[in-house]
């Protein structure tokens, strides 16, 4: 059984287009909307010299440079979830087994039930997305443009989901509001046992 999904996945047209295409085709968007979206600083010079932007570099960097699993099992997961039709209203059931009618309201209202799309709601390959973010993790390395934009072992869910049910990049867009970089930040903060440093 496993052998023919992974042949159904590899066959089916939901995956070879965008499996095909050179990723920094795909990535170039979320690389310019975290460009367009940094601040503009002025003569910064010396703050590279102080530990506490060293520590808060290494803090936020850190968070980073794991991204590349969670986002490559996001792509191979998305053929097979095109393929099995699956949406939101499938996955919560309660505990008698009885499907949850209320559970989804809310997602419902947002536009975000349905998980088995192709394209995102202006018309772009989800998986050109997933392949992207691969990339940008990659990329994380020399310019850590998805650190900016939030996305790190804390969002990953959030940014799988919001993916998948067809955000595209406005995701990155609701990741980067302050209050929640700013939640992320101190999360890392203490995850990696730095309180105090700032």
């Amino acid at each position: 059984m496993l052998l023919d999904t992974m042949g159904s996945v590899l066959e089916s047209d939901h995956h070879y287009i965008d499996t095909t295409k050179p990723l920094d085709v795909t990535t170039k968007p979320i690389k310019d909307l975290a460009i367009e979206m940094m601040p503009k600083v002025g003569n910064k010079l010396f703050d590279s010299m102080f530990p506490t932007y060293q520590s808060n570099v290494k803090t936020d960097n850190m968070a980073s440079m794991n991204g590349i699993g969670p986002m490559a099992l996001v792509n191979v997961i998305r053929p097979i979830i095109s393929m099995a039709e699956v949406n939101i209203d499938d996955l919560h059931y309660t505990q008698s087994g009885l499907l949850k009618q209320d559970a989804n309201y809310v997602l419902r209202k947002m536009g975000l039930d349905n998980i088995d799309l192709q394209y995102d709601r202006y018309g772009r390959s989800i998986l050109d997305l997933t392949s992207a973010l691969i990339n940008a993790h990659v990329d994380a390395a020399k310019f850590n443009y998805i650190g900016f934009l939030n996305v790190n072992q804390y969002t990953y869910s959030v940014v799988a989901y919001m993916v998948t049910s067809g955000v595209g990049t406005n995701t990155f867009l609701f990741l980067s509001q302050p209050i929640l970089k700013s939640l992320v930040h101190n999360y890392n903060t203490i995850n990696n046992a730095e309180v105090g440093k700032d």
